[in-house]
């Protein structure tokens, strides 16, 4: 079976006037991942961040997603991998990635920055829809996405 993934990429300016204090998600401290039974596609990549290379972090079953909807736990591309790379008062946060809607979860950690253009995928709001606010390494910082993904 073949699988084809769609995706489409628009940004938008987000509506939050202070995108940083809208972010819930982030990481204070460093965690460890329980271990699972892997998956179709192999066992756990890591558990801790140090299973993994230095610029990538552990992120857990559960976040992560493969084919299918497989889980396991998975190394990252990381960006930061606590609050405390990002300089004081700095958040590092997880991103969902060029899918936008967590089609396959956590794809990497990367630190916010008042360049952020959305602080949470409430802040992304088009015509009644609501999209993902996510790290876009092309533009270098956070900003909102609207994307199709078909697998």
């Amino acid at each position: 079976m073949k699988t084809i993934t769609l995706a489409l990429l628009v940004l938008a300016s987000c509506t939050s006037s202070d995108p940083i204090s809208a972010v819930v998600e982030h990481r204070e401290t460093a965690v460890a991942c329980p271990a699972t039974a892997g998956n179709m596609n192999g066992a756990d990549q890591c558990l801790v961040d140090a299973d993994c290379g230095t610029d990538q972090a552990c992120a857990c079953a559960g976040t992560t997603f493969e084919h299918g909807l497989e889980t396991r736990n998975l190394c990252v591309s990381a960006g930061c991998k606590i609050d405390a790379d990002c300089g004081n008062g700095g958040l590092c946060s997880p991103s969902v990635g060029s899918c936008g809607n967590a089609f396959f979860g956590i794809q990497s950690f990367e630190c916010r920055t008042a360049e952020d253009t959305c602080g949470a995928d409430v802040d992304c709001e088009r015509d009644g829809e609501i999209g993902a606010c996510s790290f876009l390494p092309q533009v270098g910082h956070w900003a909102c996405t609207f994307t199709q993904c078909a697998g």
